[in-house]
């Protein structure tokens, strides 16, 4: 029987940033933090409970990448968990390194595309499979959703369809059909101030996100995602 309590998977080296992602999905998801459990997965903190017990799993976004040579510690055990997810159904939310995640272990493809990567503020379009699909059946027909990538779902895995894009990404967030599992490229998690606030901390770190691609803009339909999903989606029974 599903708990209700939701993992979360953090895939960040930096302390502040882990932070920031907390607090950024708390907030987007309407979540109290006594119901969300973080686990830093490069420290080696994964679910001592079977991860049916929970009442939703969602891995976080990461500047590694799901292959070889920039995988990080403990991919294999992500995979597991993403395909025992999608074996008994648990609901899943992917928010970029993890919406790629769970595109190549159930058989898609992500590659590197540093030529269409994406930093900033971007313009989405639903594809017509979101006007039946319980989580993006009510969101406009463009909205904008802030982005940080630069790996690409290229394949969907089998049985999976589209549900947003972006001029520049095919693939924007999709769903493995007839089940509670949704991949997102973009950070719907993520508002324009979490933004600001990680551009100016890795430009005094000097680090190579600290560029933007796109403007930065307000993103409040994206933000409204999380919250959906753990009333539809994932909903307490």
């Amino acid at each position: 029987m599903p708990g209700t309590t939701v993992a979360f998977l953090q895939i960040r080296d930096d302390a502040e940033e882990r932070n920031i992602e907390a607090q950024s999905f708390l907030r987007a998801s309407g979540l109290p933090a006594a119901d969300v459990r973080f686990f830093n997965v490069l420290a080696d903190e994964f679910p001592e409970q079977p991860i049916g017990e929970f009442r939703a799993l969602v891995v976080g976004g990461s500047p590694y990448s799901v292959f070889p040579p920039d995988e990080p510690l403990g991919l294999s055990r992500m995979f597991t968990l993403v395909r025992i997810a999608a074996r008994i159904r648990l609901p899943y939310l992917g928010l970029c390194f993890g919406g790629q995640l769970l595109a190549q272990a159930l058989g898609g493809e992500v590659i590197r595309d540093e030529i269409h990567q994406e930093r900033g503020s971007y313009l989405l379009k639903k594809e017509p499979a979101a006007n039946d699909d319980p989580l993006f059946r009510a969101m406009p027909p463009v909205f904008v959703a802030q982005e940080s990538h630069h790996d690409r779902i290229t394949k969907l895995p089998p049985g999976s369809v589209a549900l947003a894009s972006s001029e520049r990404i095919s693939v924007q967030a999709f769903v493995i059909t007839g089940t509670p599992l949704y991949g997102f490229q973009c950070h719907p998690e993520r508002s324009k101030a979490d933004f600001e606030f990680l551009l100016l901390k890795r430009k005094e770190d000097h680090g190579k996100w600290g560029k933007l691609l796109a403007p930065l803009q307000e993103s409040p339909e994206a933000e409204a995602l999380p919250r959906v999903f753990f009333d539809k989606i994932a909903p307490l029974t």
